[in-house]
């Protein structure tokens, strides 16, 4: 009997476990990168060109319940190469949208339509003023509202809070449209982003930003154009970019893409940034890609000195 009682106790235990276990999703990245520079800072200082290797990957782990009330939550905690917590979230969703908490440093900007999305890499050693695309602002935990999506409409709301040294919390607003007919898709979102004055007496250290991305796609073919803008509230800046870029599926599990960016500085008619990238992408099997990524980015200041690099960058990625 006690036998009995045992093996039946075991087989409910089990039975829980794997009830549990059901609804724990891990999954995970990692990509190697070989990459060839040259670099021109004008002064020909330091190391102008050479190779380096780059090893980076990440694990996720994701627990989901949905509640007899219908509410689905949502925990995910991720891990880098170094086995350091890089991200964490609660997101709790139902009829009236999702509300996402989270340290992963990701506001809704992050979700911004941008044209280098269709290229594999831009690595560049230079930091151009506007950021390429110059839409999230935030930066630490984080709270996230989602609005249901309606006839394709859909809203959010980011709040990034600083801490307790500063004031210049972050806000993020967003909205986007999606809609599809007869084999074309097509997606359009604003993006507006401002972060607060530090706080500090007489500083004006506030940021304000936006973006409006337009993506068109139509069968194996892709296309994405976008228009960004980043402000200073000490006025020392006014950066506007655009950016396009298109992508080719060609049918045998290879993928072309293309992209090229190009920013102003309203404040400083001397500066100038831009950069173009081509990349080529395989398929070898379901979650293994390899690729290669040509990158030229080029940066004038208001001394009309030039800085510039060019990237070769050959990559192997893998998920799980």
């Amino acid at each position: 009997m006690r036998k009995v009682l045992l093996a039946s106790t075991a087989l409910v235990a089990l039975g829980s476990v794997s009830a549990m276990a059901a609804d724990v999703t891990i999954s995970g990245n990692t990509t190697w990168q070989y990459e060839s520079y040259d670099k021109n800072d004008g002064t020909m200082t330091g190391p102008v060109n050479g190779t380096s290797i780059d090893h980076d990957s990440d694990v996720d782990f994701k627990f989901v319940n949905t509640t007899d009330s219908g509410l689905t939550i949502t925990m995910a905690v991720g891990l880098n190469e170094g086995g350091s917590q890089d991200d964490q979230k609660l997101t709790i969703a139902g009829d009236f949208g999702s509300l996402r908490l989270s340290n992963d440093q990701e506001g809704v900007g992050d979700s911004a339509i941008n044209a280098g999305a269709l290229v594999n890499d831009e690595t560049s050693s230079i930091t151009p003023g506007l950021g390429k695309y110059g839409t999230s602002l935030g930066s630490g935990t984080q709270v996230t509202y989602t609005a249901p999506s309606m006839n394709g409409v859909t809203a959010a709301v980011s709040f990034t809070e600083a801490g307790t040294t500063t004031k210049a919390d972050s806000t993020e607003m967003r909205v986007a449209y999606s809609t599809a007919m007869d084999g074309t898709s097509v997606d359009i979102d604003y993006v507006s982003s401002s972060t607060d004055d530090n706080g500090t007496v007489g500083a004006k250290s506030g940021l304000d930003a936006t973006s409006l991305g337009l993506k068109i796609g139509m069968g194996s073919m892709t296309f994405i154009a976008s228009a960004a803008t980043k402000t200073d509230n000490n006025n020392t800046y006014d950066y506007s970019a655009t950016t396009v870029g298109a992508s080719y599926a060609l049918g045998n599990g290879m993928t072309i893409g293309v992209y090229q960016n190009n920013t102003e500085d309203d404040k400083d008619a001397g500066y100038e940034w831009s950069q173009t990238a081509a990349s080529v992408t395989y398929s070898i099997a379901p979650g293994l890609t390899a690729g290669i990524t040509v990158t030229d980015s080029e940066e004038k200041d208001t001394g009309a000195t030039t800085v510039s690099d060019d990237y070769t960058v050959l990559e192997l990625s893998a998920s799980f």
